[in-house]
């Protein structure tokens, strides 16, 4: 399946296989593994620090799995 817009391709579906832009489907990639995370929908831009970074990368990063964007 396809999904284009003035004749380009957005979208492309295969099995199990995924492509944006023109470029062709892949298989999906392995999953990551994320230890010691936790959720944070919160940064001062101000002032933070990297662990702060990673808790709120780590709480993007489960919202897009739980929409099954992501592995």
């Amino acid at each position: 399946m396809r999904l284009k817009n003035n004749g380009n391709t957005l979208v492309q579906v295969g099995n199990n296989t995924l492509g944006f832009f023109g470029v062709p489907p892949v298989t999906r990639p392995a999953a990551y593994t994320i230890t010691n995370g936790a959720v944070d929908r919160a940064i001062n831009c101000d002032s933070t620090t990297i662990g702060e970074l990673a808790d709120v990368v780590y709480t993007l990063w489960s919202d897009l799995k739980n929409l099954g964007l992501l592995r």
